[in-house]
């Protein structure tokens, strides 16, 4: 029979809690955290000002030769011991994952903080931390499904391979006999969780640190503070995330502010999970060796002749059979998707996890400067004598088009980048921060060069000056826009950051006058005729210089799934003071790109109707008079065939039409997104190391506020 021990207070030693994971190891932190005065008060000292000491204490539990065998980790464990020791006090320790700790580190644990301390081990019902278990090890970024975990953690030979810390952290009977065998069966107490009087957790922990009642208080935390467990959408999402993060690109400072508090803490903080998601158990198949398995411990710890307080059978208990439930998916919602990148865009414009770390209803802001792109500016053209020739690209998806006209991907990722400010900065009325477009050099050769946005980014007189800069004559290929892909990328930029979704009332202000021009709206078309006009009259080019020909298609349209997966995203920063180019650079540049990479054909029933794009064409076809004066004949006639351009056709729906996307597509997008936000290009392109965008956002940049009204 199960001891239901009270608990005794601990005298005059200090008292270590040690975990199990999983095992309201948080809620007990942050309780004592928020106690810190009134546990002093009683003479106690909850040491440091986080909520836990897992870093203090590294040294003792971690399997890392790098750490556990480092000089500086255990110079910082003897400095936290002697700031405890300077207080005078009892302390409460407490990190969970001191569980692991082998023999020698128990001892030493013992040596440095007295013989009579206690150790505190928080347990609740084996089998339903299985689950959270197996999940915390994917945020840690494992990789390993959970149905294999569950072969290997409960296979025929001893231990995990797959998570060796897992039976030193979790099996019951050995965790009490280790640390016992150091310090003895006395000084030993196990808690075990109430599932229906949650609050006696605290009260346990007052009465082992000889603390008046109501001294620990749960308090209101958020579900990223809380470590709120994952759906199985979510899970698998992350899962399939990490699977393509080798450790060399992402070592554990970086991984743990991107994924960690960016893409699962925006998913905690900005997602509730529902019944659709899926919801991780233990399938009834495993039900008997778990239950066998807390059955052994449980009959090991009481006879260790540690304390409990609590019914220890409840590690043990078996739940009610839920049936072989699924252990993974093949598809993400887009909500679930569109929050995961919104969490990731956060934390790389350091707007705190999934934007609560900037304030609400407040006007955006933008970057008063374009950030440094060291790969562009090293391929930035020096003027060369004689005849250049200058391709000037028109591609909506412009990183996609500078890598078709042979620039390096961390060049193209530059000038795209570089591109987006300066639209942003244009909508936001800014002076230009750049003087004209950059002509970027291919391969080193100063008579090749390219150019991008001047239809869009740039002023004429902009474009004059670049072309000042010139020392010879160059022949310029100016290519003219298509008009599907002109209408895919400004509808993303729309939804994205003017709150629009349907693509016909996007459509009729897109195509209105007055919105030409704008962000998210198409381009002016008499920008193309205003460009011609400075080629024709500069020295440099002349009539006969020019060249038009059609911009290649560089996207396709959004899906009714990747459209809802973008405005799920949108909702996360919309009234939020974010920085925009950031946020617009990790979505449109980032995620979006890569779920159209990982399905390139896919089709998109979403077409403008063409009575909504009559006054476009009529515009159009007036830029094709202004131009046809001014350039040789057969790109005359090339301009008049762009000017009677339609939207694509639509694509037939299937008889059923999915309502999520791949779990392989969703893990694209969020790479994308990542990617970017890395300082990586759109893919982790070779040669692209622009460092990570947080440390950008996160320094004292200057900002302009951006106002970009929704659409209707």
């Amino acid at each position: 029979m199960t001891e239901q021990a009270q608990g005794r207070p601990t005298g005059t030693g200090h008292v270590l809690h040690i975990g199990m994971h999983k095992s309201a190891t948080t809620a007990i932190q942050v309780a004592a955290a928020a106690a810190r005065e009134r546990l002093a008060a009683s003479g106690v000292v909850y040491p440091g000002e986080g909520s836990h000491h897992s870093d203090e204490t590294a040294y003792l539990w971690t399997a890392k030769r790098a750490v556990a065998d480092s000089p500086a980790a255990e110079r910082r464990w003897s400095a936290f011991v002697a700031d405890v020791a300077a207080t005078g006090s009892r302390a409460f320790i407490s990190a969970e994952h001191l569980a692991a700790a082998k023999p020698d580190r128990i001892r030493r644990i013992a040596d440095d903080l007295g013989d009579d301390v206690r150790v505190v081990l928080t347990v609740r019902n084996f089998v339903s931390m299985l689950p959270s278990i197996w999940q915390q090890y994917i945020k840690e970024r494992r990789t390993v499904a959970y149905e294999a975990w569950l072969e290997d953690v409960f296979g025929p030979e001893p231990g995990s391979r797959t998570t060796p810390n897992f039976w030193p952290r979790h099996d019951l009977g050995e965790l009490v006999e280790r640390w016992a065998a150091v310090l003895g069966p006395e000084r030993i107490t196990v808690v075990v969780l109430d599932r229906a009087h949650p609050e006696r957790v605290y009260r346990a922990f007052e009465t082992v640190l000889d603390v008046p009642e109501g001294t620990l208080q749960p308090q209101r935390i958020n579900a990223f503070q809380a470590n709120r467990g994952l759906s199985l959408e979510e899970v698998e999402l992350l899962r399939r995330v990490n699977l393509r993060l080798s450790h060399e690109d992402w070592p554990a400072p970086l991984y743990r502010p991107a994924v960690r508090g960016g893409l699962v803490g925006g998913l905690q903080r900005l997602h509730t999970p529902d019944e659709a998601e899926g919801v991780l158990a233990l399938p009834d198949r495993w039900l008997d060796t778990a239950v066998a398995v807390a059955e052994k411990g449980v009959a090991e710890a009481l006879a260790a002749g540690v304390e409990v307080i609590g019914d220890l059978q409840e590690y043990a208990r078996r739940p009610a059979p839920r049936g072989d439930l699924p252990t993974t998916t093949r598809e993400v919602s887009p909500e679930v998707l569109g929050t995961a990148i919104a969490g990731l865009a956060s934390r790389a414009v350091a707007a705190g996890v999934g934007f609560h770390g900037v304030k609400k209803e407040k006007t955006p802001t933008l970057l008063a400067q374009a950030p440094a792109s060291d790969a562009l500016d090293a391929a930035l053209a020096v003027p060369a004598r004689g005849t250049a020739s200058l391709r000037v690209l028109a591609g909506a998806d412009d990183a996609a088009a500078a890598i078709a006209a042979g620039l390096e991907p961390g060049v193209a990722q530059g000038l795209a980048e570089r591109l987006l400010h300066r639209r942003l900065a244009r909508e936001a009325g800014s002076a230009a921060t750049e003087q004209s477009p950059p002509l970027v050099a291919l391969s080193g050769d100063a008579a090749a060069l390219v150019s991008a946005g001047w239809l869009d980014a740039w002023t004429p007189d902009e474009v004059r000056r670049a072309l000042d800069a010139l020392e010879g004559p160059a022949v310029v290929t100016l290519e003219l826009p298509d008009l599907t892909d002109a209408i895919s990328a400004a509808w993303e930029r729309a939804v994205a950051f003017r709150g629009a979704h349907g693509l016909d009332a996007w459509a009729a202000w897109a195509t209105s006058p007055s919105a030409w021009g704008a962000w998210g709206a198409l381009p002016d078309p008499a920008a193309l005729a205003d460009v011609v006009e400075v080629l024709a009259s500069h020295p440099r080019v002349g009539r006969e210089r020019i060249v038009l020909q059609p911009a290649p298609r560089t996207t396709r349209r959004m899906t009714a799934l990747e459209l809802e997966t973008l405005a799920a995203a949108a909702r996360a920063w919309q009234g939020r003071r974010a920085e925009t180019h950031g946020i617009a650079a990790v979505t449109l540049l980032g995620a979006m790109p890569g779920l159209r990479a990982a399905r390139p054909f896919e089709a998109s029933p979403s077409v403008v109707p063409s009575r909504l794009l009559a006054r476009y064409e009529k515009a159009r076809r007036g830029a094709v008079r202004r131009i046809e004066r001014l350039v040789p004949p057969a790109s005359a006639e090339l301009a008049a065939a762009w000017a009677r351009q339609a939207d694509a056709s639509p694509a037939p729906l299937p008889a059923e039409a999915p309502t999520r996307l791949a779990v392989d597509q969703a893990a694209a997008g969020c790479l994308g997104a990542l990617s970017v936000a890395m300082g990586r290009g759109r893919s982790f392109d070779e040669g692209a190391d622009a460092g990570w965008m947080g440390e950008t956002h996160g320094r004292e940049a200057g900002t302009i506020d951006l106002v970009m009204p929704p659409i209707g």
